[in-house]
């Protein structure tokens, strides 16, 4: 959250520590906000103020870099059953994906469970692109 205009020209007089604990307290706030009601924000405000609160880290930094545009390349392409991100599986440390199987039998499973990476080769073997 960028600083008020006022704010931002303020000499360096030692309150930028102040000023930044006080933008991620305000964050957490705002993230609580739009989770749900908080019934009281400015006693949210306080808490968060005086125990150093940061907010909670952004959905891009939870996932290893470049699951979620090739996640979307998966899922325009219909290699894998779409679904939201939040709700896949970790099995053993690793996003898996569900990956309809070809050639599926009434009685088989309606997916099998595949690493992403696994799928992406799987899903664009030949192609090129990978």
């Amino acid at each position: 959250m960028p600083l008020c205009p006022f704010l931002s020209k303020l000499p360096d007089t030692g309150f930028q520590p102040l000023l930044s604990g006080s933008q991620d307290a305000i964050s957490v706030v705002l993230e609580a906000q739009k989770k749900g009601a908080v019934p009281r924000p400015a006693g949210l405000l306080t808490r968060a103020i005086q125990g150093q609160w940061k907010p909670q880290a952004k959905r891009e930094d939870k996932y290893p870099q470049g699951f979620l545009l090739a996640y979307q390349c998966l899922c325009n392409a219909g290699a894998v059953i779409p679904e939201p991100v939040e709700s896949l599986p970790v099995v053993m440390g690793e996003i898996n994906v569900r990956v309809p199987p070809p050639n599926r039998k009434p009685w088989e499973p309606p997916y099998q469970l595949l690493p992403w990476r696994v799928a992406i080769q799987e899903a664009f073997q030949g192609s090129g692109c990978t």
